[in-house]
């Protein structure tokens, strides 16, 4: 079995985190935005889609402490589709990181 690589980008809005990994996305890595892929389809299917930074952020926060189980699995099955090669951006959340 190859060995899988993760790498994970956190900072401020404006650092960079974006654009390193969409650099990686295209050298092969396997790109998972954690707003986009997993907290919006999450809040959609919750009935509570965000649109500005602030409703994403209470929503994650509820994610988080009410949906924990149903989050975390979110979280896992974005990564275990047998890609060996995964970039993840961006961490905004210890717990994010401990679900790993």
């Amino acid at each position: 079995m190859a060995k899988r690589v993760f790498i994970g980008f956190t900072g401020s809005l404006g650092s960079g985190c974006t654009t390193a990994a969409k650099q990686l996305s295209q050298k092969g890595y396997k790109y998972i935005s954690i707003s986009s892929d997993i907290l919006a389809p999450f809040a959609a299917e919750k009935n509570m889609p965000f649109s500005t930074g602030e409703e994403k952020q209470n929503f994650g926060n509820v994610a988080r402490k009410l949906f924990r189980d149903e989050y975390k699995k979110r979280f896992l099955n974005a990564v275990d589709d047998g890609t060996d090669k995964i970039v993840i951006e961006s961490f905004r959340n210890p717990i994010e990181i401990d679900f790993f």
